[in-house]
């Protein structure tokens, strides 16, 4: 079993730094299970998790991952929306492709979407001395980006956006926005949550895809069930599936998807986080208190 390898490593250090301790009580652990195996996968995962968040200190965190609508998003609208189901099934589903810098608390988001039509949107969120300058860059249409000498797939695609489209994007994005799932994570916030909060998961598996290992984790709130792939071996977080529960039914409503992350020197920070580099809007400007 692939926690019993991830266990056998370093279970006198997590001892020592005191993290067995403060996860014992955190996963729901079914019958047949070693609770402590449990508990030492999730301090590694935690640990692994801190790591990532302490290092953005020092050097800038490039991350990219991918929000995308899941398998049976077009069944779930086609049932309250009262369509037929295979018009919804002709609808192109949506994804859209995140890339953030951090370094400390400032911040760079880049998001593009597969949505005909539909703009490149930049985010910066600029500390500078003791206020936060938070910029937007976000055109309203495909020319208006062009014009500023940006061209993204969305926007160069020769397929024609009809008002069917259009219409059809809406229905689905009123059912259910994808970009609910990754909005509160690009604003400025003093005080960050963390990736996954372990308090509410239950252990549910594992689960070879390929070459890769996978330990499952799933928290259901009221009708919402959320699963979590962590990397057998390297405790890191990468996929999470968020499914609508109705009835007997299990809708897979969407899909967070990692891609990648790298560390970069610190050196290039002022290229990265050029306020000039989009023809940015400045929004707003933060006072920053001193814990900040």
């Amino acid at each position: 079993m692939y926690l019993r390898r991830a266990f056998g490593v370093s279970l006198s250090h997590l001892l020592a730094a005191g993290l067995i301790a403060a996860v014992v009580v955190l996963a729901v652990v079914p019958q047949g299970i070693e609770r402590y195996q449990i508990n030492a996968f999730i301090a590694q995962a935690e640990a692994a998790q801190l790591e990532i968040s302490e290092r953005t200190k020092q050097d800038i965190y490039e991350h990219t991952y991918v929000v995308r609508e899941g398998k049976d998003k077009a069944a779930y609208v086609a049932k309250q929306k009262n369509i037929p189901l295979e018009d919804a099934r002709a609808v192109p589903l949506r994804s859209d492709t995140i890339t953030e810098w951090k370094h400390g608390i400032t911040q760079l988001n880049h998001i593009e979407t597969n949505i005909r039509g539909k703009p490149l949107h930049v985010s910066l969120n600029l500390e500078n001395n003791d206020h936060m300058h938070v910029f937007e860059y976000a055109p309203d249409t495909c020319a208006a980006q062009e014009s500023t000498g940006i061209h993204t797939e969305s926007c160069t695609k020769k397929t024609e956006v009809t008002e069917t489209y259009r219409a059809h994007r809406s229905v689905f994005d009123g059912v259910h926005d994808i970009a609910s799932l990754y909005e509160g994570t690009l604003a400025y916030n003093p005080q960050p949550g963390k990736t996954v909060d372990f308090a509410e998961l239950t252990y549910a598996g594992e689960q070879l895809v390929g070459d890769v290992g996978y330990t499952v984790f799933v928290s259901a709130r009221d009708n919402i069930e959320i699963r979590y792939f962590f990397d057998t071996e390297t405790h890191l977080l990468k996929q999470r599936t968020i499914s609508i529960l109705d009835g007997d039914m299990r809708y897979e409503m969407s899909e967070i998807q990692e891609v990648d992350f790298a560390f970069l020197p610190a050196e290039e920070a002022p290229e990265i986080f050029n306020p000039t580099r989009y023809s940015y809007e400045q929004m707003e400007v933060i006072p920053l208190s001193p814990q900040s």
